[in-house]
Parts: C-alpha cells; sequence; structure tokens
C-alpha cells in the first residue's frame, strides 16, 4: 500500500465583494453541515460493511442467506457511492491528487466533445479562444468542473445558440484581488459564456447552493455549480456568475497562475509492527458505540488483543501502563471529545520509544492534518478514508503481523 497524499487547501482570504463573501460563507455553512451529515452516515455504513463480513464468513456461499447477504453489500456499497459523491462534491479536497497538467488540453478535449453530446439537429456555434497554461492541481476536479459547466451550457442551449468559451492569462489590480479573495494577481480566467436560457435574479441566487436545480425533468442532483465553486476555492481561485433571464449565462472561473501545492505524504506503517508469537495488544480510540464494537470483534478475530479507550485522558492511561507492549493505535479524525490530530499531538510521543509503533487514522468529511515527519525521522501515521471494509482493513493489519 503506498502513502497518502495530504495536501491543504491553497491560501485564500476573504472577498472585499459583499455578494461573494455572503455566497462564499453560506456555502461554507451549507458544506459543513452536509459534510457532518455524511460523516455520520459513513459511521453507519461501518458496522454494515463489518457485520455482513462477519455473517458472510459463517454462511456456506451457496447458502440462501449468503445471497441475501451479497444484496444487502450490493445496496450498502450504493449508499457509499451516493455519500462519497456528496462528500467529494463538498470537499473535494478528500480525494486530491496534485500534479502539473495542461488544463487547455484538457478544455479542448471537452470542447471537442460538447457538439456531439447534444440533441441531434440543435444548431450550436462554438467559439473558443484558450491559451496555453500548464496548472499545478487536480486534473481530475478541473475535469469534473468544466464538465459542469460545459453540461449547464449545454442545457441552456437546448433548442440552439451559441457557446463561448476562453482561457486567457490576466493581471488584476490590487483592488480587484482584494474583491475576489484571492491572493495572486496573475490569473487565468476560464470564461464559459452561452446566449441559452439565462436565469431570473431569484434563481441565480440560489444557483451555488447543493441541491438546488431547475432541471426537475432529467432528475439533476444540483451539485454543478457547487462543485466548480468548491474545486475554485481549493486552487486558490474564485468563481463568479452573470446571468439574466432570456439573455444567456456566463460563469467566470479565476484560476491563479502560480499556485503551487507541496504535496505531504504519510508513509506505510512500518514491517517491524510486530514480533513474537502472543497476542499483540491494539488500542482502539473511537466514542461512536456501533463502530468500536464492529471494529472490536473483527480485530478481534485477527488474534489481536483490543483495547478501547473513548477519549485522550483515557488512552493516555491506558499507554502510560502498557508503554512497550501495545503495537498499534487506531483513532479517528473526528472525535466527539476533539480531533484525532490533538490526541495524535498529545500521545504520540508515548508509542515513540526504539521501535515505531504505528497509528491509523480513520478519516472522515476530513484528511487529518499531520505532517509528514515528527522531526525524529519516524514515519506519520497512515490515513484510511472512510468507509472502509473491515475486509480491507484487516488486510493492512495482516501485512505488518507476523502469521
Amino acid at each position: 500500500m503506498t502513502g497518502v497524499q495530504v495536501v491543504q487547501a491553497a491560501e485564500r482570504r476573504t472577498p472585499d465583494d459583499p455578494v461573494l463573501r455572503a455566497r462564499d460563507e453560506k456555502l461554507e455553512s451549507l458544506r459543513a453541515v452536509a459534510g457532518k451529515l455524511a460523516h455520520d452516515f459513513n459511521n453507519f455504513l461501518v458496522p454494515q460493511f463489518g457485520y455482513v463480513t462477519l455473517l458472510q464468513e459463517e454462511l456456506p456461499a451457496t447458502s440462501g442467506g449468503a445471497e441475501y447477504l451479497r444484496a444487502m453489500e450490493s445496496a450498502t456499497r450504493r449508499s457509499e457511492s451516493y455519500i462519497d459523491s456528496i462528500l467529494l462534491t463538498m470537499r473535494p479536497e478528500r480525494q486530491f491528487a496534485v500534479a502539473d497538467f495542461a488544463i487547455d488540453a484538457v478544455l479542448n478535449e471537452l470542447l471537442d466533445k460538447w457538439p456531439g453530446e447534444s440533441s441531434p439537429g440543435t444548431l450550436l456555434e462554438v467559439s473558443r479562444e484558450i491559451e496555453s497554461f500548464t496548472l499545478n492541481g487536480d486534473e481530475k476536479h478541473w475535469r469534473n468542473a468544466i464538465t459542469q459547466l460545459l453540461t449547464n451550457a449545454r442545457y441552456a442551449l437546448a433548442t440552439g445558440g451559441k457557446l463561448d468559451v476562453a482561457l486567457k492569462r490576466q493581471l488584476l489590480s490590487g483592488a480587484e484581488v482584494q474583491r475576489l479573495g484571492i491572493n495572486h494577481n496573475l490569473v487565468y480566467a476560464l470564461t464559459v459564456s452561452d446566449n441559452g436560457f439565462g436565469m431570473p435574479s431569484s434563481v441565480a441566487q440560489r444557483a451555488f447552493e447543493p441541491f438546488f436545480t431547475t432541471r426537475k425533468q432529467v432528475k439533476a442532483a444540483g451539485l454543478g455549480l457547487t462543485l466548480v465553486h468548491g474545486v475554485a476555492h481549493l486552487h486558490g481561485g474564485q468563481v463568479e456568475l452573470v446571468t439574466s433571464e432570456d439573455k444567456g449565462t456566463t460563469v467566470t472561473v479565476w484560476i491563479p497562475a502560480n499556485t503551487s501545492f507541496a504535496g505531504r505524504y504519510t508513509n506505510t506503517l512500518p514491517s517491524s509492527f510486530a514480533a513474537g508469537g502472543k497476542k499483540k495488544k491494539v488500542l482502539l480510540i473511537e466514542d461512536d458505540p456501533l463502530v468500536k464494537e464492529v471494529i472490536r470483534d473483527w480485530l478481534g478475530r485477527m488474534s489481536l488483543d483490543v483495547q478501547i479507550a473513548s477519549n485522550a485522558e483515557e488512552a493516555q492511561a491506558f499507554l502510560d501502563r502498557e508503554q512497550g507492549s501495545v503495537a498499534l493505535v487506531i483513532t479517528e479524525t473526528d472525535l466527539k471529545s476533539g480531533k484525532g490530530e490533538d490526541v495524535y499531538a498529545r500521545l504520540s510521543n508515548i508509542t515513540r520509544g526504539e521501535k515505531t509503533v504505528p497509528w491509523i487514522f480513520l478519516a472522515g468529511r476530513r484528511k487529518p492534518d499531520i505532517a509528514e515527519s515528527q522531526g525524529d525521522g519516524k514515519p506519520a501515521p497512515m490515513v484510511m478514508q472512510k468507509p472502509v471494509t473491515l475486509r480491507a482493513f484487516a488486510e493492512v493489519i495482516r501485512r505488518y503481523t507476523p502469521r
């Protein structure tokens, strides 16, 4: 298993523009609520995955009960996929693969396909003015964001019309930088403009809200502009919408030209995870009853001695008593009593003697803010994104546990 990349969003400031500021604040609040709900649902899925797996081990694969369990597992995975799509829209930093890529090439590729995705016979005119731009960021996120913009334009031009797309280098004034709330005056402006239906002001005011859509007939999720906004902000940029009913819509995405992400990587668990033939002690720091019970049951079947602490105080008391005998510490990113990172900062010194005791973070709606190194050259914790199947979780542990 390779290291897990942990990348922080590009630095931004609060926009001076009151409309942008109010929208950004509202979206951040909505993201927080949606993220909390998705995180809680993730916690419900963990025991579902876990107990389904446990029952599958008990029943013969050819039994009727095993067939029911496979159906339950399939339904749970569909739930997982839906929640994951919401989380990626609300918090695209959950999956963030940084690399240099030609965003102009991505834009041209998607534009080449765009006319063919419209209804046959629709008269469309496309103009483009695209400059070369190598962006340091996540290509997949930008593909999704641009696809959403073009999908919106296709809907607005359902009866035909003109689409203008531009990607141009610009040098903004200091006042404009402050108005937009970005930290660089050298930017590329990605503009997608159509002369289609447009929106009344009442609709435009809600256009970026998650789950808001005017496309009821096609069962749209209403996450398109929310995703565009999240991706732009993640890369230190900003989004503006100008629209008028029956006159068309223009979306401008401001992308800082010199944003660079220094990816930080956690390391894999060390091969010296455990040694000897006796049961290895694992400390699980978890305060959700469902999650801790199913993880304890599963790890217990792996002949691991699982001890549970609900908070940092209980964990510290256990580590003080059992110092030197603990083989692994598992904790949540978000505990009811606080952040998992704070627990790690408080307790990692107890588990970092001559032998390195690995930590695993179970991350929900956000990844833990942990450095690559703790200053002693030893690896940072491994991060596993929830929901996880306990079979995969067990495999990670088995790799570093002698048979």
